[in-house]
């Protein structure tokens, strides 16, 4: 029997067991066969299958294809063959880059001078760097050859950034208690306007004094008070809300404030958790909805650490509370799960984010580099260093298991992530792309740090000596 014949519903059933060369090898039956296969839900089963990413959304990669051999779409000559379905189109792209990290193949563009100290943030279409000199940031479109597109002052331009992040379509840059947002122009994606400035610790109606002015330094000055450099403001957005807080005073009555940066109004204020011992110091993290609270402790004897959660959608506590009879050295949550380390720094401790049940410890024999340390997708990925050599660890929070450990003959200082197969490894001097399945080295490129790499993969930022630079690998 020709299961081709099979109802198409049945037929897709049967495929989404198969791997990619049983279903290429289905497709070199005859034209049927071929055609049986050329399903969206067939390959898109395959992309999650193969590159282990999330693609709920058909996304194909649009920008031209600048390093050789350019990816070619297929063309049907034959009028017995269906077109190639989208997500089989989607399959071939991915391939091709993954094959140009595999062999090395790029092309670079040189972007500017590093500044030092760097403050970058990028996503597909510009990276925008702060110079903390000059009081401004500058918009470079990235889009094949880095141009910049503009230069925009902050709004005290003696004063230092204490916050500056990119979250979907805004910048959001806070200098002492000013917070400015800035949204991407509608019809030139590659620039920002600024839309909104709120004193983001007081209510919109005192905000509504602020001049409409490029530099307000000498109003701030005079009506606000330009505060001391001891004192901390804490801030971060997701790009739809923002949350600070400024520490001074009693910390055990600090205030978070809540503005909704898509409509410019103040959502609310929230005293941080009551407990019964003195808080020295309060950080926090917003992801999605929640805001994910690290609150360090002291009472007559010793330092330590609580963790609480709070949700903008009920405005409630949630169930989340975790206690250590210790000082955390590194928090890191994820969608899911959180973890911490210990403090003799070879331990991690993975935690349910919902209602902070304990799920797993992981022992290590190396000291964990914490800049490594990250959550991607299902996976806990770190490194650590022991004399001049460096250790890659891969950790499954499925299977609460060790998916891949290799050493490198260098000492490791950060990761990026780049499909289920490939590990770009930072260290001293050097930038490794290594193949997880193998723990094998295959090319190293010559650059000092990874800085960024895109949702697609197929362009990465990186630093060499005083340069910053753009590699294409699409």
């Amino acid at each position: 029997m020709d299961i081709s014949l099979l109802p198409e519903e049945l037929f897709e059933e049967i495929a989404l067991y198969l791997d990619i060369s049983d279903v290429l090898s289905c497709c070199l039956v005859n034209s049927r066969w071929r055609n049986a296969m050329n399903k969206n839900r067939i390959w898109f089963n395959l992309c999650s299958k193969r590159f282990s990413v999330n693609m709920q959304n058909l996304d194909m990669i649009k920008s031209p294809c600048l390093v050789d051999p350019p990816f070619t779409p297929p063309k049907q000559n034959c009028y017995s063959l269906s077109e190639t379905c989208p997500w089989k189109l989607r399959f071939m792209q991915e391939a091709h880059v993954m094959r140009n990290w595999r062999f090395g193949r790029f092309m670079s563009h040189v972007i500017t001078k590093t500044i030092n100290p760097l403050c970058l943030e990028c996503d597909e279409d510009v990276i925008v760097i702060s110079s903390m000199e000059k009081r401004e940031f500058t918009t470079w479109t990235i889009e094949s050859s880095p141009i910049q597109v503009q230069t925009t002052p902050f709004s005290l331009w003696h004063v230092i950034s204490d916050f500056f992040k990119l979250s979907g379509d805004k910048l959001v840059v806070v200098q002492c208690t000013l917070l400015q947002v800035f949204v991407k122009n509608m019809n030139n994606r590659n620039a920002f306007d600024l839309t909104y400035r709120f004193l983001f610790n007081k209510s919109e109606e005192e905000s509504s004094n602020i001049p409409s002015t490029d530099d307000i330094s000498d109003w701030y000055n005079n009506n606000i008070g330009l505060y001391p450099s001891d004192l901390n403001t804490v801030c971060d957005h997701n790009g739809d809300y923002f949350v600070g807080l400024v520490q001074e005073g009693n910390m055990n009555k600090v205030i978070f404030h809540i503005w909704d940066i898509n409509t410019g109004h103040k959502v609310g204020e929230q005293l941080i958790p009551q407990v019964d011992d003195l808080v020295t110091d309060v950080h926090f993290s917003l992801h999605s909805s929640d805001l994910h609270i690290l609150m360090k402790l002291r009472d007559s004897i010793k330092e330590r650490t609580t963790i609480f959660c709070f949700s903008l959608d009920t405005f409630k506590y949630t169930n989340l509370h975790i206690k250590f009879d210790y000082v955390v050295p590194i928090v890191l949550f994820g969608e899911k799960f959180l973890l911490n380390t210990d403090v003799s720094g070879r331990n991690i401790w993975l935690w349910k984010n919902e209602d902070g049940e304990f799920i797993h410890k992981l022992c290590c024999n190396f000291d964990i580099q914490p800049t490594s340390l990250q959550f991607v997708l299902s996976f806990v990925i770190f490194a650590g260093n022991s004399d001049c050599m460096g250790n890659v660890m891969v950790f499954d929070t499925k299977t609460l298991k060790t998916t891949c450990e290799f050493v490198t003959d260098y000492r490791v200082t950060n990761l990026l992530f780049i499909r289920s197969e490939l590990i770009l490894v930072g260290g001293w001097m050097q930038l490794g792309i290594w193949e997880l399945s193998t723990a094998t080295k295959l090319h190293t490129l010559d650059f000092q740090d990874c800085l960024w790499i895109n949702q697609y993969k197929t362009k990465t930022i990186v630093e060499n000596d005083d340069d910053l630079f753009l590699l294409h690998f699409w």
